[in-house]
């Protein structure tokens, strides 16, 4: 991206201050909560923002709205800003992300300055050194950000800052001192002091200058203040810097006016190098873990706390948290990465263990811990305060000024961490811990890191370091079929190979066997050990929970869900949604199971054999088999629900169009809806409307089609592992049922593989239960998934089956839905016939069991075999019906289908207006539902009827909108339609190359679904006159086109398009060959009854006869 440099239109952000905005000359008005989000941004520019921590930052108490108005906050940002050359904020996921050049922030000026005065001080360039630092400082004009409020979590980042104007401010008095301005710094030295009177660092340049002055007298007397300060407040006596000084002074030595060591690292602190003492620097970090591999992307984010070029820590967050799971080598990590960035920390590296989940020690206090650092940092034991205040104050002035990483490892909470940060913004802390110490972020700042298992390539990675890259690349495989059995879990992969190397004649095949054999934690049990150590470790985390957390650990171990939220959590543990929720948070809290996404989780697959064995051993038999029934059920409920949300009259097995319904009596076989727009039709007109399927308020999110559709998509993969137990368990009613609530979901979706997964399982569920009305049931699922994938001989074979079970189980409503189908499957395949029949039975019989849902479909597919036919009074009657049905159930995906297919039967009426509204509300309904298949249809019909209206560039974009709705459709048929479309859409605006490129593609669409009337449909349309402008067509061409089209229509009864492939055909032909494809064209319409192509046949002919051609 480039950004713009001195352009008028360039954007400056100024933060270390009041905050200002300005474009040129121009100061931007930016108001309320919006100054705050930008803030945020600013702090961090030019990288990711995570949405939790923005809303930390804003809120101290987040409303529930939240993220709602955060995002109307970011528009209305994005509205002030504009749109200059150098400042863009974007949306990556839930992180946002300001992008702005170095220069138009104050922030960043003030580090580049900052690091290019450090630069020069190390090179001796000291006049050029006191040059940028003093830009550096002259950048702030006053507390950074002091006219935005904040949320607390900001405070923690606002006083790094400060702190970091004040490193680089002492950097400058060192080169000032070592320019030999000493007299002229101690005005400015006096005031620092008063300002910060416990900063031994600021005392000790004071007192320097005053003795460089010349003023000796003075300086011992600063030293005196200065004690007497740390003396009242805090109980110490100085630090070694301070005593070091105030001695060497006292026998004034001579290294007092040695220039002061200036180097990349040091440059900011006099400490006591400058008097000739030697400082502490710890180096306490345990040993670099051998072979440590991967990790590479958790390595570049920390290395993100350094600058690239420059061992000075970078102004931003030094807090980090490593959270995961037991195993996941958080420890291994935070080591590995401190030892290679060693030279970024001049003042030492501090380790302590903090023993939070250690199974033998009781975790390190806070007391304690401080008492080891400061005897780190050079105090002597008998110098350490006894209270923990001072001892936290003490800490934290020792290490204000160092350079240092701190690595607090195994920590229980933030209790135990908060004290033990450092006092200055130059540290690093690194924090290890099962928990996600959310204090620490909230207050502090934090950065959290999790860690999850390991890439396959990470895993391989580890692997090879631990076995040997020889030994790998002979079994790759194998290596990666034990990386799976591991989880990819750094622990259980050093296990597995330190037991495979141990074997001098062991393979990773072999080791592959042993976790295979059964129980894999004891597998990866260390050879010559009993319990093992992935076992010790889940249960130092398992153990640290609540007893009903441990409880519901245990439970979720009995589930194959590969995800789960509070709601299936509360049935499966039988409590309330709360109890769940708070739960849910312990275990992730703990890292026993982890986030994926806003309010559901996932457990690894060796955390979920551990919480099986657990509840094996702590749950009875009976108490496993309710806990798993109360969750099986909360799904069969919420599927159920979902399908009658979208789908409300969807047919259902033999308990009735749903279990969850109230039958709706209204019968309106006798009502003629034929010549009603139904535009202008609602809930009225139909009778009185069915409450909401989803009243509880559990369920509220369910109570609309959208939310209904948005929970299956979510829960898909969790129904599917259910479907698949309960198979393998015996659970077979469940199963079949199950996949019976799915169907109105699947049908709508684009999940036409998953549909014939879940058919398959459910009818073979219904079969091994012995129950006909569920085989029916199955059959007819299977039968339509693949007749909408035009598998049409399977699909035939299954609705056959479905026919026979329903007849042979006295199952009316089955037999009926069997014919339903049937008859779209006739239809389909070209027997117009036997299709109508079909659809006249299937009526009768649904008036009979008096169910308007499956009564409405029924009359939908009865009217759409009448339209194919070429009998639109019929089909328009039928149509209308249908629509009423399906608007009287709240069925808004029947009201899609009826709208769509009534429109098309408009259309050839020649009534473009009425066609239009009814496509353009069939659309809408099909984007608001996510039914892209049948949204490509109704596009389709609508770009067509646009052309035709003389709006051609409407029409085209229509098209342009369906094509790009094909994909996500996964949909044969709408992709023939879209390219249909837009073919069409191209000869209205006289392209009439591009239409046959399209026309060719949607011919081998639609012969590859092998539907007869899409295929006699393109053909007439290639046939059209307008295609005689292409270059490519020439009249023999377009006179065969028309005779297939002609051929195909007549043998399956396609009367309509009978009639149109002939006027095709006279378009096309000259002379008596015109007259005779009138003639032929004509009496088809009249036979038919369809009146408009009757008058434009009349009128072709009477053009023929005109010009005699």
């Amino acid at each position: 991206m480039k950004y713009a440099t001195d352009s008028d239109e360039a954007i400056t952000f100024n933060i270390l201050g009041p905050l200002e905005v300005r474009h040129g000359d121009r100061l931007i008005r930016v108001t309320g909560k919006q100054r705050a989000l930008l803030g945020i941004l600013l702090l961090d520019a030019n990288r990711l923002v995570h949405r939790d921590r923005i809303v930390d930052g804003m809120w101290d108490d987040p409303p529930r709205s939240s993220v709602a108005n955060l995002q109307t906050y970011m528009t209305g940002l994005r509205r002030a800003l504009g749109v200059p050359l150098n400042a863009r904020l974007d949306t990556h996921g839930r992180s946002y992300l300001l992008s702005v050049e170095r220069s138009r922030l104050d922030l960043l000026k003030f580090a580049d300055a900052a690091d290019e005065g450090r630069r020069c001080a190390a090179g001796g360039q000291l006049h050029d050194a006191e040059r940028h630092l003093r830009r550096a400082i002259s950048l702030w004009r006053g507390e950074p950000l002091e006219d935005v409020p904040f949320g607390q979590s900001v405070a923690a980042r606002l006083a790094e800052l400060a702190e970091q104007r004040c490193q680089v401010w002492m950097t400058w008095v060192d080169v000032r001192l070592s320019l030999g301005a000493a007299e002229d710094l101690i005005g400015e030295l006096r005031a620092a002091v008063s300002a910060y009177p416990l900063r031994e660092q600021i005392w000790e340049r004071l007192i320097l200058a005053l003795y460089r002055a010349s003023q000796r007298g003075e300086a011992l007397v600063a030293y005196q203040q200065a004690r007497s300060v740390l003396v009242e407040e805090l109980g110490i006596e100085p630090g070694p810097g301070l005593r070091r000084l105030h001695a060497a002074i006292l026998d004034d030595d001579s290294s007092l006016t040695r220039p002061l060591p200036l180097t990349p690292g040091t440059a900011d602190a006099v400490e006591v190098d400058a008097l000739g003492g030697d400082r502490v620097r710890p180096s306490e970090l345990p040993r670099d873990i051998w072979g440590f591999a991967g990790r590479k992307r958790e390595q570049a984010i920390l290395d993100t706390s350094l600058p690239s070029g420059s061992a000075v820590p970078a102004i931003r967050p030094g807090l980090w948290i490593l959270t995961g799971t037991a195993g996941a080598g958080k420890t291994a990590l935070a080591i590995h990465w401190a030892h290679r960035t060693k030279a970024a920390f001049p003042d030492g590296q501090l380790y302590l263990d903090l023993y939070g989940f250690n199974p033998h020690r009781d975790p390190l206090d806070a007391s304690a811990a401080l008492s080891q650092l400061l005897q780190s940092l050079g105090v002597p034991a008998e110098q350490i305060p006894v209270e923990l205040e001072q001892r936290e104050k003490l800490y934290r002035s020792l290490s204000a000024d160092k350079r240092m990483l701190v690595l607090l490892d195994d920590a229980r909470d933030a209790c135990q961490v908060r004290p033990l940060l450092p006092g200055g913004g130059g540290t690093v802390v690194l924090v290890t811990s099962r928990l996600r110490l959310s204090g620490l972020v909230a207050r502090h700042g934090a950065e959290r890191l999790p860690l999850g298992a390991l890439t396959p390539q990470d895993a391989r990675e580890l692997l090879a370091s631990a076995l040997g890259p020889e030994r790998l690349a002979a079994e790759e495989d194998a290596a990666d079929e034990l990386a799976r059995l591991c989880g990819h879990l750094p622990l259980a992969l050093r296990i597995a190979a330190a037991n495979i190397t141990a074997d001098p004649a062991g393979t990773i095949a072999g080791g592959v066997a042993r976790l295979d054999r059964g129980d894999r934690l004891a597998a990866l049990s260390p050879d010559g050990e009993g319990e093992g150590m992935l076992e010790v470790a889940f249960g130092t985390s398992y153990r640290s929970l609540l007893p009903e957390h441990q409880r519901m650990f245990r439970l979720i171990g009995l589930i194959q869900a590969p995800t789960f939220g509070p709601p299936a959590m509360a049935a499966l543990a039988g409590c309330p949604g709360s109890g769940a929720a708070g739960a849910l948070e312990a275990l992730g809290s703990a890292h026993l199971i982890e986030s994926a996404g806003e309010v559901s989780y996932r457990m690894h697959d060796l955390l979920r054999q551990y919480a099986a064995d657990l509840a094996e051993r702590h749950e009875s038999p009976d108490e496993r088999r309710e806990a798993t029934t109360r969750y099986f059920t909360f799904y069969l409920r919420r599927a159920g629900l979902a399908g009658l949300t979208i789908r409300p009259r969807a047919f259902r097995w033999a308990d009735g169009p749903h279990p969850w319904a109230s039958p709706v009596d209204v019968d309106l076989a006798d009502v003629d809806l034929a010549d009603v727009d139904l535009a202008d039709v609602g809930p009225a007109d139909v009778g009185p409307v069915e409450a909401d399927p989803a009243t509880d308020s559990a369920d509220a999110d369910l109570a609309d089609a959208r939310g209904a559709l948005a929970w299956l998509q979510d829960e898909l993969e969790n129904l599917t592992s259910i479907v698949a137990y309960c198979t393998r368990n015996d659970l077979l009613t469940f199963a079949w049922q199950i996949m019976d609530a799915l169907r109105p979901f699947l049908s709508v979706g684009v999940y036409r593989e998953e549909w014939l997964e879940f058919g398959r399982r459910g009818l073979c569920a219904a079969v091994r239960t012995g129950d006909r009305q569920a085989e029916a049931a199955m059959h007819m699922s299977l039968g339509v998934a693949h007749l909408l994938l035009g598998r049409f001989h399977t699909a035939e074979e299954h609705l056959e089956g479905a026919l026979a079970a329903s007849t042979d189980s006295d199952w009316p409503e089955g037999t009926a839905e069997a014919a339903v189908h049937l008859s779209s499957l006739h239809l389909r395949t070209g027997n117009v016939g036997k299709a109508i029949d079909l659809g006249h039975r299937a009526i009768e019989l649904h008036r009979e069991g008096g169910d308007p849902g499956c009564q409405a479909v029924a009359h939908a597919v009865l009217g759409y075999s009448h339209w194919v036919f070429g009998d639109l009074v019929r089909a328009e009657r039928h149509q209308a019906r249908a629509h009423a049905l399906h608007l009287r159930a709240r069925s808004e995906y029947g009201q899609a289908i009826c709208l769509t297919e009534l429109a098309a039967t408009i259309h050839d009426q020649g009534d473009l207006d009425r066609a239009a509204r009814h496509y353009a509300e069939a659309v809408r309904i099909c984007a608001r539902l996510g039914a892209p298949a049948r949204q490509v249809q109704a596009l389709s019909g609508l770009s067509r009827v646009r052309s035709e209206l003389g709006d051609r560039e409407e029409g085209l974009r229509l098209a342009g909108h369906a094509m790009t709705l094909v994909r996500q459709a996964r949909d044969r048929r709408a992709q023939t339609s879209a390219l249909d479309a837009r073919a069409r859409a191209c000869y209205a605006l006289g392209w009439a190359d591009e239409g046959r490129e399209h026309h060719d593609e949607a011919l081998q669409a639609a012969e590859r679904v092998g539907v007869a009337w899409d295929i006699a449909h393109v053909l007439v349309g290639m046939t059209d006159r307008r295609a005689l402008r292409s270059a490519r067509a020439g009249g023999e061409e377009l006179v065969t086109l028309g005779r297939r089209a002609l051929a195909i229509s007549q043998r399956h009864g396609f009367r309509l398009l009978e009639g149109k492939a002939a006027e095709a055909l006279a378009r096309v032909t000259s002379d008596a060959d015109a007259k005779a494809w009138c003639r032929a064209a004509l009496g088809t319409y009249q036979e038919i009854g369809h009146a408009p192509g009757a008058a434009r046949v009349r009128r072709l002919m009477n053009s023929v006869t005109a010009n005699g051609r």
